[in-house]
Parts: structure tokens; C-alpha cells; sequence
């Protein structure tokens, strides 16, 4: 089994809301000033950066279950990116 290495600080699904449509984001390297476009599986990640170190548990175990809750509320921000809406408005009556 592949473990996880490269992880996302700022979950890919979420990046992608700020994306083009060949999956590209507008990138400033803050420390370098430097501006460019990068996959959003490129940028806001690092190596390890959610690696745990617990006896008898996977070092990506916290990297997996947060990809498993990001594919559960992944449909959710997609509806929201797409409607503009966070469900079902109700308007007050008398109200068009």
C-alpha cells in the first residue's frame, strides 16, 4: 500500500473554487515575490507536513482521514460554487 507524502495544507477541493479551467491557480512565492500559475495539486503542500509519528498507527493515517472528510463535504462546496446558495432559501411571506 502507497503511503501519502505530499499533503495539502490547504485541501486541493478547496483550491479548486480559485482554479482555472485547466486546474491552474495565479501563485506568489511571498518570500521570492515571484508570480506564476501552478496546478492546485502543486501549491499548498508539503512533504510530510501531516505525518504523525504514534506507535501501530500509519504515519498518513491523519493525511487519509482528511481526505476522507473532504470527499464527504466536497459535493456540499461544489453546490454552494454553483448555485451561490447554501440550500433551500425560504423567504418570509409576503415576500417575492
Amino acid at each position: 500500500m502507497t503511503v501519502a507524502r505530499k499533503h495539502h495544507y490547504v485541501p486541493q477541493m478547496y483550491l479548486t473554487g480559485f482554479a482555472n479551467d485547466k486546474d491552474q491557480c495565479f501563485v506568489v512565492d511571498a518570500a521570492t515575490r515571484k508570480a506564476f500559475t501552478a496546478s492546485t495539486a502543486n501549491i499548498a503542500a508539503e512533504r510530510d507536513y501531516n505525518k504523525i509519528e504514534v506507535k501501530g498507527v500509519p504515519a498518513d493515517a491523519l493525511e487519509k482521514e482528511l481526505g476522507a472528510f473532504e470527499g464527504v463535504i466536497s459535493p456540499g462546496i461544489k453546490r454552494v460554487r454553483e448555485t451561490a446558495s447554501f440550500g433551500e432559501e425560504k423567504r418570509p411571506r409576503g415576500h417575492h
